[in-house]
């Protein structure tokens, strides 16, 4: 998705405050951040269905789209649009309810480089 060039990278590490300023600076902005935020769940979701777990990057990945879309892309979405508050209320309590029951992937699928150091 990085080499699309939709959403810099740095944005999902960003303030509150840059990223509405990202938002507000073109109009096709919310296009591709809704877009990376629903392939992000989409593909945590899709991870659970087909495997039976949620790799720990994944999961992180699918949880920071949901903390994005809920606190930031909600309360711009109503100052941009007049929508209505907390619109995805249900459907993310839904999804963060799948994502919580999976399980970590077995060892045999799990990359060191994301297991907890030892003594952790």
């Amino acid at each position: 998705m990085a080499e699309w060039a939709l959403v810099p990278e740095h944005l999902w590490e960003s303030s509150q405050d840059d990223i509405v300023a990202w938002l507000d600076a073109d109009a096709s902005h919310i296009r591709f951040i809704r877009a990376e935020v629903d392939a992000y769940i989409a593909g945590a979701c899709g991870q659970f269905k087909i495997s039976g777990w949620i790799h720990p990057a994944l999961r992180f990945w699918a949880e920071r789209a949901m903390m994005l879309l809920e606190h930031v892309l909600d309360e711009w979405e109503q100052r941009t649009f007049a929508v209505e508050p907390g619109r995805y209320a249900e459907r993310l309590a839904a999804t963060r309810a799948v994502i919580a029951a999976a399980p970590e992937p077995p060892s045999e699928f799990r990359l060191p480089m994301y297991e907890a150091a030892p003594g952790a």
